[in-house]
This record gives structure tokens, C-alpha cells and sequence, in this order.
């Protein structure tokens, strides 16, 4: 077989009908999506769960504030732990196939940076709640509230960015191929 047909040859079986000589990026991108997609969807779920349970358990009446300091330090550790497999798995993940891709996966790092400064902060202001008082308790619950949502804002910024870091719409194209990103899509 002479050397030119045995490339062309092994280009089709490895590519199939992508173009040969080239980076598959649509591909690329297929497979970057799924693996960022499923792993940020677990962690959505697995976060919004635990909020969901959490907000149950604070509208008991007469809550123990002692118990309630142990239940939120307990929700905000487990908030670590999720956030620390998701950013696990990012780094795994990798880089799309996009021009900006480094400028993608530092934002997605700095996002990720927030939400983990988040709960951080959050875990100070919870260990910090006197439970003797039960309006500063209250007052400290809602610092924490807060410091949380500001941090899951800003990783929400970062993954908005990365879609308008993809100026070409390949990444796009490939989140929408993937039933897992299609819900994060904003059109």
C-alpha cells in the first residue's frame, strides 16, 4: 500500500467523516460539553437539593439555635465537598476547542474560585453565629445567605463568558448537540 493511501485510510477510520489533516474541534467540543455539562449538572442538582432541604429545616418553628449552627455547618461542608469534585472534574475536562480557549478555563478556574470563597466566607460567618442571640443569629444567617449567592452569581458570570468567549459558535454548537447543556442555554 503506498504511503499516501495508508494515511487517507487511517485518517478516515480515526475521524470518520471529519476532515482529515485537521483537529476535530466540533468533536472536540461534543465531548468537552458532555463531560463539563453532566459534572456541572450534578453539581447543580446536588446543590440545589441540599439548599432546598436546608430551607425546609429553617422554617421549623422553634428552631434550636445550636442545632440549626451544627445543620448549616454541616450544609456548607458538604457545599465544599461538591464544589471541590466539580472543580476536579473541570480541571479534567480541560479546554474547548475555541480560540480563547486558556482565557476560558481561567474564567471557569476564577468562577470556581468564587463559589469556593464563597462558602469559605460563609463557613466563617456560620461558625461565628452566637447562639445565644437570636437576632444577631439571624442576621449572621443572612450575611452567609448572601456571601453565597454573590459567589454562585459570579461562577454563573464565568460560564456566560465562556459562551461569549466562543465568538465563532462552535462551542455552542457542540453544548447544544448535548441534552445536558441544552438547560443551561440562555436561547
Amino acid at each position: 500500500m503506498r504511503p499516501l493511501t495508508v494515511v487517507a485510510l487511517t485518517c478516515a477510520l480515526a475521524l470518520g467523516a471529519a476532515a482529515c489533516g485537521g483537529s476535530d474541534d466540533a468533536a472536540h467540543n461534543r465531548a468537552w460539553a458532555r463531560s463539563f455539562c453532566t459534572s456541572l449538572d450534578r453539581w447543580q442538582r446536588s446543590t440545589a437539593s441540599s439548599s432546598q432541604a436546608l430551607q425546609d429545616y429553617l422554617k421549623t418553628p422553634n428552631l434550636d439555635t445550636t442545632a440549626t449552627k451544627a445543620r448549616l455547618g454541616q450544609y456548607l461542608k458538604d457545599q465544599t465537598t461538591s464544589t471541590d469534585r466539580l472543580i476536579r472534574s473541570l480541571r479534567a475536562t480541560g479546554a474547548p476547542a475555541i480560540d480563547a480557549k486558556e482565557k476560558a478555563v481561567r474564567t471557569l478556574q476564577d468562577g470556581s474560585t468564587a463559589v469556593k470563597t464563597a462558602i469559605a466566607d460563609a463557613t466563617a460567618a456560620v461558625d461565628a453565629l452566637p447562639v445565644d442571640n437570636g437576632e444577631q443569629f439571624k442576621a449572621g444567617i443572612a450575611t452567609a445567605n448572601a456571601r453565597l449567592s454573590q459567589g454562585f452569581a459570579s461562577f454563573g458570570d464565568a460560564l456566560d463568558r465562556v459562551n461569549r468567549l466562543d465568538t465563532d459558535g462552535k462551542l455552542v454548537k457542540g453544548e447544544r448537540a448535548v441534552a445536558a447543556c441544552r438547560p443551561l442555554l440562555s436561547s
